[in-house]
Order: C-alpha cells, then structure tokens, then sequence
C-alpha cells in the first residue's frame, strides 16, 4: 500500500489521531472503516435507539416495531449508523412517522408541530456518542498497536 494515498478525518484526540495514522500506514483503511462501522452502530443501537424508543408516538405500537438501526449510504467521505424506520418518512406503512417527526399544516390554515422523537435523541446525545466511539475505537487501536 506505499503507492496509496489515504486521507483520515481527525478526531481532535491527539493520541488517537496518531495510532490511527499508523496504522492507515501499516494495513491501509479497511480495518480503521470496519472498526469505525461497528462503532457507530453500536452507538445508534445503545445509545440513541432507546432514547427513540421512549420518545416514539405511541398508539399500537407499530411505530416501535419498526424502528431500526442501518448503515447510512457510505460514501469516501462518510460512514456511519441512523436510527429509523424500515421504510423512508413519508413512506410505506410508517408514511406518518413523518407527520410526527416534522409536523403538518391542517386543511384549515393550521399548524400541528412535530415532536422530532427522531432528531431530537440525536442530538442532545451528540457529545455522549462521540465518546462513546472515540473511547472503542481507541481500545481497538490500542490492541491492534499492541500485536
């Protein structure tokens, strides 16, 4: 892999920066992707899905069976986990998920807002998912660096 360049988003973690530019050198990205989809899901899954869970409309429980957890499109310069419906918003047999999420205009002129039980575990979540990831893949470069 001498011939192939390879660009690595920092994580502001000075120490871990490093072992992860040694190892880019050493083996090349794919175990560094694969360490940073499992830690992404596993944020998702333990992290923002029961927040979710417990924030999700409510009236048969439907909602809640079909909350997932899937890889997002990855992409050069992306990869990562998202917590959702098995279908999109707006679509399929949770269509009014969307509704919920984003709220509406009513026929009349009014306004339903959205409660945002997608969005808003997220982001108040943001900082604790970070650790969690950075903390994992840190352990995983730490016992890689250490063979």
């Amino acid at each position: 892999m001498a011939s192939k360049k390879f660009k690595i988003a920092m994580t502001g973690d000075r120490e871990l920066d490093a072992k992860l530019k040694a190892i880019a050198a050493e083996e090349g990205s794919r175990s560094i992707n694969k360490e940073m989809r499992g830690a992404t899901r596993e944020a998702a899954r333990d992290i923002v899905r029961p927040l979710v869970l417990s924030q999700v409309p409510f009236d048969t429980g439907f909602l809640e069976s079909q909350l997932t957890v899937k890889s997002i499109k990855r992409s050069r310069s992306k990869l990562g986990s998202s917590v959702g419906f098995r279908e999109d918003l707006f679509r399929g047999d949770t269509f009014y998920a969307g509704f919920h999420e984003y709220g509406y205009h009513t026929r009349d002129g009014g306004v339903v807002y959205g409660d945002s039980f997608l969005r808003r575990p997220l982001y108040d979540s943001e900082g604790k998912i970070r650790s969690h990831v950075v903390n994992r893949v840190k352990r995983w470069a730490g016992r890689l660096k250490g063979k």
